[in-house]
Formats: structure tokens, C-alpha cells, sequence
């Protein structure tokens, strides 16, 4: 699986981080991985989730929310929208 690291802006302007996992050939399906809210997106269950998709074809999109991780901002100020966020890329 390759890895790109990849940054978007969330919902309420923080600069949220990412991890865009991909397949080796040409990606069949995308998928967003919007784990739970107290994880980052690179703990050891979204890895290997990332890496069995990508093995499959899917280019998966994993996220650090508001707070976490490499994101920036506060979590207590987490906005449920910044899935949308990611999935448009702004």
C-alpha cells in the first residue's frame, strides 16, 4: 500500500490532517474511514484496515479530528461535519 499524507479544511476552519491509503494499481472504490472520535488516524486498527482495503483495490481516506492527532484546534470543538469535510476535500 502506498501512503500519501494529505490535509484538508474542516468544517469550522481548522487545518484537520489525513492519511490517503492506496492501491497499487489504479483504485477500484474509495472509501472514508471516520473512526471513532478518541482515536487518530494512525492507530494500529485503521492501519491495517487501510492496508486490507488497499490490498482489495480501495483507496481509503483517514482523518485526524479537531484536536487530535496532527489536526489542529480544540476536541472539545469537534464537528461532526468534518467527515463532509473530507469527503469534498475542502
Amino acid at each position: 500500500m502506498r501512503s500519501e499524507r494529505w490535509q484538508f479544511t474542516g468544517q469550522d476552519g481548522q487545518s484537520l490532517a489525513a492519511r490517503l491509503g492506496l492501491p497499487d494499481g489504479p483504485p477500484l472504490a474509495t472509501a472514508l474511514f471516520a473512526h471513532g472520535f478518541t482515536c487518530g488516524k494512525d492507530v494500529v486498527a485503521a492501519s491495517r484496515i487501510a492496508a486490507g482495503l488497499a490490498a482489495r483495490g480501495v483507496a481509503t481516506l483517514r482523518f485526524d479530528f479537531t484536536g487530535l492527532g496532527s489536526s489542529s484546534g480544540d476536541f472539545a470543538n469537534t464537528n461532526r461535519q468534518d467527515p463532509l469535510a473530507a469527503s469534498t476535500g475542502s
